[in-house]
């Protein structure tokens, strides 16, 4: 579970490689406006991703969590707020039939679960950067 501006929202742990705080990202120029640079982990070249600006939902700019996850065979590190824990979950409500406000992008929810009485909004990594090219320099 991970927080931004105080929403909390979930991924599954079966994308998850590990939660890290980081010092400082080598910026990319002329990169999308949601990519705050790399990080190199363990001799690994690995593309840091502010969610919030992903998603559409502003955050504080001075957070340092991140997230490893891999998507599409890619590791990337999804860059939040807070993390506040980590829960197995049985079932999620879907996302389709729910309201969504217009400043979270409906495209990325998978759905919504409840936990202690607040609902949390649970993201879906893999459309998260579906029509980009995520595969690695094979050079």
């Amino acid at each position: 579970m991970f927080k931004i501006k105080d929403q909390k929202f979930a991924i599954d742990l079966d994308k998850s490689r590990e939660i890290l705080e980081i010092d400082n990202v080598t910026l990319v120029p002329d990169s999308p406006d949601y990519i705050e640079g790399i990080i190199k982990l363990r001799e690994e070249i690995i593309p840091i991703v502010d969610l919030g600006k992903k998603i559409n939902f502003k955050s504080k700019k001075d957070k340092n969590k991140v997230i490893i996850v891999s998507i599409q065979g890619v590791i990337v590190g999804l860059l939040v707020d807070q993390i506040s824990e980590i829960v197995k979950i049985d079932k999620i409500n879907k996302a389709n039939s729910l309201k969504v406000s217009q400043k979270l992008d409906k495209e990325f929810i998978k759905g919504i679960l409840t936990l202690n009485e607040k609902l949390v909004i649970v993201i879906n990594t893999g459309k998260l950067f579906n029509g980009l090219n995520l595969e690695t320099d094979q050079d």
